[in-house]
C-alpha cells in the first residue's frame, strides 16, 4: 500500500473547509440574492467595505477569498448600481478608493443583520463550549497562516 492509498479527499482538511464554506455561502446567498439582486462576490465586497471607511480594490481582494478579477467585476456592478462610490486616491493617482454609498451602506447593514441571524441559526443547537472550541481552532489556523506555514 502506498501513501496515496491512505488519502481520502473527504477527510482532507482544505477540501472539507472549502466544501463546507461553499455550501454555507450558497445557503446564505439565498437569503439576500433575490431581494437585493447581489452575487456572493458583490456581497463579500460590500461586507468588506462595511468594515472600513474606504479602501483600494487590491485591499478588498486581500481581505476576501476573492481574486482581483472577481473583485473588479463585483465593484463594476456595484458601482453601476450606485452601491459603491469611487474616489481618486490622493496618495496614488493611479488608484481609486472604494466606499459604500449611502444606499450601499443601508443594504449592507440589512444583509449584515441577516448574516448574524444565519450564523445564530447554524450555532443554534451548539452549546457555548463547542462554539468556543471551533472559534478557537479557527484562530489557531489563522495564526499558522500568519506565520506563512501555508
Amino acid at each position: 500500500m502506498t501513501q496515496t492509498d491512505d488519502f481520502k479527499l473527504k477527510e482532507f482538511l482544505p477540501y472539507r473547509f472549502a466544501a463546507i464554506t461553499e455550501r454555507m455561502s450558497r445557503a446564505f446567498a439565498k437569503s439576500y440574492a433575490e431581494k437585493y439582486d447581489l452575487s456572493i462576490a458583490e456581497w463579500r465586497v460590500m461586507a468588506t467595505l462595511l468594515s472600513a471607511p474606504s479602501m483600494k480594490a487590491k485591499q478588498v481582494a486581500l481581505q476576501t477569498p476573492l481574486d482581483k478579477v472577481s473583485v473588479s467585476r463585483a465593484v463594476k456592478t456595484l458601482d453601476q448600481r450606485r452601491l459603491v462610490e469611487r474616489q481618486d486616491d490622493p496618495e496614488d493617482g493611479r488608484a481609486q478608493l472604494l466606499s459604500l454609498s449611502k444606499k450601499g451602506r443601508e443594504v449592507a447593514l440589512e444583509i449584515a443583520k441577516m448574516a448574524l441571524a444565519f450564523e445564530n441559526k447554524i450555532f443554534g443547537s451548539w452549546d457555548e463550549a463547542a462554539r468556543d472550541k471551533l472559534l478557537g481552532a479557527l484562530d489557531q489556523l489563522e495564526a499558522i497562516e500568519d506565520q506563512n506555514l501555508f
